[in-house]
């Protein structure tokens, strides 16, 4: 018996090696798997506080789009209120082109209207020239004529004078 014993306690040991061993390597695998553990619980935690940070983000993302709406929204109005301004200045400035048009003709009619005009005035100044010439001439004629008249008067009395003392 002694032999079994022996046997029995060699076995034994051996177990009790083997089992020791394959605590050793649980609690070695236990001590990774909380590491691990202990690794995922800080990821989980970083991931909560990123998962925190987007929400937030998401949440001021949504305040912005919900404002960029509003202000899309103006935006359409004041194109509409532009839209309508461009189209009453388009048919405001279509007036004012077919007015201007008008002006040009009329100032095209004006300018030949002028044009004949000045070479009338310029027909009139040669004219009125031309008779200031006949009017010094029959002013110089005159008044020829009049020394010839007094000399003829003055010569019709030296006449009478002459006549009256002969006695006629």
């Amino acid at each position: 018996m002694n032999i079994d014993r022996q046997i029995l306690d060699s076995f034994l040991e051996k177990v009790e090696t083997v089992v020791k061993q394959a605590i050793g390597e649980v609690k070695s695998d236990i001590n990774g798997i909380k590491s691990d553990v202990s690794t995922l619980k800080s990821d989980v935690s970083t991931l909560r506080e990123d998962v925190s940070t987007l929400k937030s983000e998401v949440s001021t993302l949504k305040e912005d789009v919900s404002t960029l709406k509003e202000d899309v929204g103006m935006l359409k109005s004041e194109m509409a209120e532009v839209k309508s301004d461009i189209s009453v200045m388009n048919v405001t400035l279509q007036e004012h082109t077919d007015l201007l048009r008008a002006l040009e003709h009329r100032t095209e009619e004006n300018t030949a209207q002028l044009l004949q005009i000045s070479e009338d005035l310029n027909y009139l100044k040669g004219t009125v020239a031309s008779q200031g010439k006949e009017i010094d001439e029959l002013k110089m004629l005159r008044s020829e004529d009049r020394r010839i008249i007094e000399a003829v008067s003055a010569m019709v009395i030296k006449h009478e004078s002459q006549l009256k003392t002969m006695g006629v």
